[in-house]
């Protein structure tokens, strides 16, 4: 199985477990994620002398690390396009090709498990997540919230 498609196994398994009873979900997605960085970097050190990482499937996977340690602060994919020294098209290319996703939506998915996260299992008030995921203003967190789980944030943390 490829880097891309474990990716994208695992993020299903974090929206599973995010939409799960569950008590303590906080501490299973840090594990997950954990998880998923050493699986990462195992396959890199392993693959190797086996067979080379493709071009997108690097990118790829320095990608998602970067993500992982920037999601909160930066939504943009030209930050992560100098980050690995490439144009942000030429990014957006390898990303797609090795993983099906645009980089804009593996963004977007980090940054909605985050809130979901933020909703669920904290006290904050949404403009204080607004804050902590670097939204300009709580209207545009409640439009990009909205246009990726049907629900306002409040609604959402109403349904739980």
């Amino acid at each position: 199985m490829d880097l891309p498609s474990i990716a994208q196994r695992y993020l299903q398994l974090a929206e599973a477990i995010q939409a799960s009873p569950l008590a303590n979900k906080r501490e299973c997605l840090d594990a997950l994620y954990t998880s998923f960085f050493l699986l990462n970097e195992g396959q890199q050190a392993a693959v190797p002398s086996v067979q080379p990482l493709s071009r997108a499937e690097d990118v790829f996977s320095r990608f998602i690390r970067l993500l992982s340690e920037f999601h909160l602060r930066e939504r943009n994919v030209g930050f992560y396009a100098g980050k690995l020294a490439l144009s942000p098209k030429y990014l957006s290319k390898l990303i797609k090709q090795a993983s099906g996703r645009s980089a804009p939506e593996w963004i977007d998915s980090f940054v909605i498990l985050e809130a979901r996260n933020y909703l669920r299992y904290s006290d904050l008030s949404i403009k204080e997540i607004v804050f902590r995921l670097n939204f300009s203003d709580q209207p545009t967190f409640t439009k990009f919230f909205k246009s990726h789980t049907g629900l306002t944030p409040a609604q959402f943390r109403k349904q739980l």
